[in-house]
């Protein structure tokens, strides 16, 4: 749908900008969020990830000569580090708390307008 279709077929939403979307009126489905995550948590887990379930300050990207690879830094609630070379941000709609992500290279930081 384009966006005038959009705002034909969903009058009660607002589409920003220039959107398209699809819309299947028959055989489409749902997702529930909170079994999605607990899918992925499992799926990580079974992988060998470590699920660390604690509020983060902020992540810190770090290079490591040795690994040749960036590293990263995660800094907790709680004051513990959690050093990484791979991390998943997942906030939902919070995530403009606080700068989260490392600075760019210009020093800006992702933000969204919700």
């Amino acid at each position: 749908l384009d966006q005038d279709a959009l705002g034909q077929r969903f009058p009660f939403l607002h589409f920003p900008g220039q959107n398209e979307g699809i819309f299947e009126s028959t055989g489409a489905g749902w997702v529930s969020a909170r079994r999605q995550v607990d899918a992925q948590l499992k799926m990580a887990k079974t992988l060998g990830c470590d699920v660390v379930n604690e509020e983060v300050q902020r992540v810190d990207k770090i290079h490591d000569d040795e690994a040749k690879a960036p590293r990263y830094v995660v800094h907790t609630a709680s004051g513990a580090e959690v050093h990484a070379r791979k991390v998943v941000v997942t906030t939902g709609a919070f995530n403009n708390a606080r700068p989260l992500l490392p600075a760019g290279p210009l020093g800006e930081h992702i933000t969204l307008d919700l």
